[in-house]
């Protein structure tokens, strides 16, 4: 996977072609993941086959995150619009995108369609975090404590490599340190399905991220995104959600707002969409994009399932992840 310079950082890019050729290919369509222990490997093993028989995906680690580059400073909502924006320029992807964001990637997303409506020829939010009043504090507050979990498991990181396990009691009980039911059945479900070196590898991204940046303060800096600014958001749009995500009333509120938003609200499912409910997410995403393709004049014959030729199981070299957010 190539490393590329865009708004001043490294970042760590895959581009997979499309399938289809000539009339067949659809507008690329560019993936953004989620915050803190993410990157680009939770769309590889998800969407990007799928979505790549008619469609050129371009996946990247987002700065800070899996193989991009981790500056001090620059993790506020404008400097990943920046970054976005910086790649597709020396991507030379000059042509309209559609822009798919799980969590924090799907704010990154969201946010740069509103400063760029020319470069956005639709938006897939997958459990989007955006500015919302008070969510900033809350948000900050949430990544604190991941910070504080994460130097407490770097603590135990002998025990852990021994036991092939977190050790019962090591770690304070999650609803102890302040996380939501949520996040506690997130945190917990990769603590115990995680094998303990990539446990290891999640702390030490995470205490890096979290203590070693300034993206606590930048994200306690987001001023909440004007109603009015999200209503002038006109590209086709697809909201999915978990019923049972603490998050579900902002896909709500975006619904109410873009003009031309598809809400689908998955049943009995939490914050982790991407990863636990997949199948039903390809179901919902890939005639949607069938009809983007349809159109804008291109064939819209969706592929809903199967493998490509010539994307292997490892290319990634990482192992999938979650998100915090």
């Amino acid at each position: 996977m190539p490393i590329v310079k865009a708004n001043g950082v490294q970042l760590n890019v895959m581009r997979v072609p499309a399938s289809a050729r000539g009339d067949g290919a659809g507008p690329p369509v560019v993936m953004l993941h989620g915050i803190v222990i993410d990157n680009l490997s939770s769309f590889f093993y998800t969407l990007a086959q799928q979505v790549s028989v008619h469609h050129e995906v371009v996946m990247y680690d987002l700065r800070g995150h899996g193989r991009s580059e981790r500056p001090v400073t620059g993790y506020g909502l404008d400097d990943h619009v920046a970054d976005l924006g910086g790649l597709l320029d020396t991507l030379g992807l000059t042509e309209p995108v559609i822009l798919l964001g799980n969590s924090f990637g799907g704010g990154v997303a969201l946010a740069y369609a509103m400063a760029n409506p020319e470069r956005v020829a639709g938006l897939v939010l997958i459990e989007a975090h955006f500015p919302v009043p008070g969510g900033a504090a809350a948000m900050s507050a949430m990544l604190g404590r991941i910070g504080e979990l994460a130097r407490q498991g770097l603590a135990i990181e002998p025990q852990l490599r021994q036991l092939r396990r977190v050790p019962p009691g090591s770690l304070p009980a999650l609803h102890e340190v302040g996380l939501s039911a949520d996040q506690v059945a997130f945190v917990t479900y990769w603590i115990e399905t995680t094998p303990a070196r990539k446990l290891v590898q999640m702390a030490r991204t995470a205490d890096g991220l979290v203590n070693g940046t300034t993206l606590v303060e930048d994200v306690l800096g987001e001023v909440p995104l004007a109603d009015s600014d999200l209503a002038a958001v006109t590209c086709p749009t697809l909201l999915v959600y978990g019923e049972q995500s603490d998050i579900v009333e902002r896909a709500h509120q975006l619904a109410g707002l873009l003009p031309r938003a598809e809400l689908t609200v998955l049943p009995e499912v939490d914050h982790s969409v991407l990863m636990g409910a997949t199948e039903a997410l390809r179901e919902r995403l890939l005639p949607w994009l069938a009809e983007r393709r349809l159109a804008a004049g291109f064939p819209a014959d969706a592929v809903v399932g199967g493998r490509r030729a010539g994307l292997a199981a490892d290319e990634p070299g990482e192992a999938p992840a979650g998100s915090a957010s």
